[in-house]
C-alpha cells in the first residue's frame, strides 16, 4: 500500500508535503497526469500538490490521492 504521510490539521484539511506526493506517485508507476486523471482534476494541480513545500488540502483531496494511488490494475 503506498501512503502519503499527513498531519491533521483543524479537522477539515491535512498538511502533505509535495515531495510526499511525488514519490508516492512514482512509486504507484504513474505520471502527473496520469494521477490526475484518475483523481478527477486537472494535471496543473497535480503539479500543484507536487510542488516543493508543505501544502494544505481537504480532506476529500487527500482521499482521492490515497485511493488513485493505490488502485487496483
Amino acid at each position: 500500500m503506498i501512503h502519503i504521510p499527513a498531519t491533521y490539521a483543524e479537522g477539515v484539511y491535512v498538511l502533505i508535503q509535495g515531495d510526499d506526493v511525488a514519490q508516492a506517485r512514482e512509486k504507484a508507476g504513474l505520471t502527473q497526469t496520469g494521477l490526475a486523471v484518475l483523481c478527477g482534476w486537472a494535471q496543473s494541480k497535480q503539479s500543484r500538490l507536487e510542488s516543493p513545500g508543505e501544502h494544505r488540502v481537504d480532506i476529500d483531496t487527500y482521499k482521492q490521492l490515497q485511493a488513485a494511488l493505490n488502485r487496483e490494475g
